[in-house]
């Protein structure tokens, strides 16, 4: 059986932990794509077992992303919505996810959007 690689992306959030956990106890190796892989909150990942690589970037560094999906053979993404229409979006970074997907050959992506409703200043962005 050939190793399954999944690339999550935004790892250390809620959605990303719970991606780790549950795709480590199914078999898979995580390459874990965190800004800061020397913090405790990017290293705690590792708890979740050894088959756990940390890699530096963002979503919209296209060569970390590239080398962080190497061999991979899905990403996991969970997007936080954007509460502008500025060129902050979250546009611009799925296109340089997808991009880099593409160009690495990554059969899967699961692209997750969530909406921070304990916020009470970003619901009311929303719903008004």
């Amino acid at each position: 059986m050939a190793i399954e690689i999944a690339l999550v992306i935004c790892a250390t959030g809620s959605q990303g932990k719970g991606a780790v956990r549950y795709l480590v106890a199914t078999g898979w190796t995580i390459n874990a794509l965190v800004s800061s892989p020397e913090f405790a909150y990017a290293q705690a990942l590792k708890n979740f077992g050894a088959s756990i690589k940390l890699y530096k970037g963002t979503l919209c560094d296209h060569i970390a992303l590239g080398v962080a999906m190497k061999d991979a053979n899905a990403v996991f993404l969970n997007q936080m919505p954007s509460v502008t229409n500025d060129s902050e979006s979250e546009s611009p970074d799925a296109t340089t996810l997808l991009d880099a997907v593409k160009e690495a050959g990554v059969q899967h992506i699961a692209h997750l959007k969530t909406l921070a409703l304990s916020d009470l200043d970003v619901l009311t962005k929303f719903v008004g």
